[in-house]
């Protein structure tokens, strides 16, 4: 009934093969509502949830660093960077403490992969300081957003709220640094759980034309 975003399959073992994936996409999903502004985006949600990066870079004007191509993760959020992911203390930025960098090479590429059920979240963003002209933020591959610049001292805000959950919050950034800051997000807890199948043919009863991806060719 509602969306799936993501599905993780874990395997004790050296070997699992995966062959013909099926998946429908809702052609009446209705897309997520945008905010700009953190306050209306907050006062839609009960007791959300708040990752503010600090207590990670506990030194002032300290970066502690997660790879190349990095990863850093937090209350069951991840961060997947196509470059540099750091954590920066650097509070004289943006007035706010600790943030999240992605840096390195001549765009930046943040996937944000969400819990299950998550039907809202939202970031503060900053890229006027640095040599980056534009960016973008796609929600679940299908809407696509424009990330306006700010003042250079200061963070603009992005948020969406869907009737279903969102499982992936990609940013692209046309430049060389892209900083995010205080991400919340909500879990709807009353979302029902997916119906589960064991046999194809009745899980593509179920469907209207459904796409194959069979790896061929």
């Amino acid at each position: 009934d509602t969306a799936n975003d993501s599905i993780t399959v874990t395997v004790k073992g050296g070997v699992f093969d995966i062959d013909n994936v099926w998946f429908a996409v809702d052609p009446d999903g209705p897309p997520p509502e945008r905010f700009r502004d953190e306050v209306p985006f907050l006062a839609l949600l009960d007791s959300p949830t708040l990752i503010d990066f600090e207590g990670i870079a506990t030194v002032p004007d300290e970066s502690v660093f997660f790879g190349n191509p990095g990863v850093f993760a937090d209350q069951g959020v991840t961060f997947a960077g196509g470059s540099w992911i750091s954590v920066r203390n650097i509070a004289s930025f943006y007035g706010s403490g600790s943030f999240l960098e992605s840096s390195g090479g001549d765009q930046q590429t943040v996937q944000i992969l969400l819990p299950a059920n998550t039907i809202a979240v939202g970031f503060s963003y900053g890229y006027a300081k640095w040599p980056t002209e534009t960016a973008s933020v796609n929600v679940d591959g299908g809407v696509e957003y424009e990330l306006p610049n700010g003042d250079a001292g200061g963070l603009e805000f992005f948020g969406v709220v869907g009737d279903t959950p969102i499982g992936v919050v990609t940013v692209t950034a046309d430049g060389e640094i892209f900083d995010i800051d205080n991400v919340w997000f909500f879990i709807d807890p009353d979302a029902p759980p997916p119906e589960f199948y064991r046999d194809e043919s009745d899980f593509l009863d179920s469907l209207n034309s459904p796409t194959l991806y069979d790896f061929e060719g």
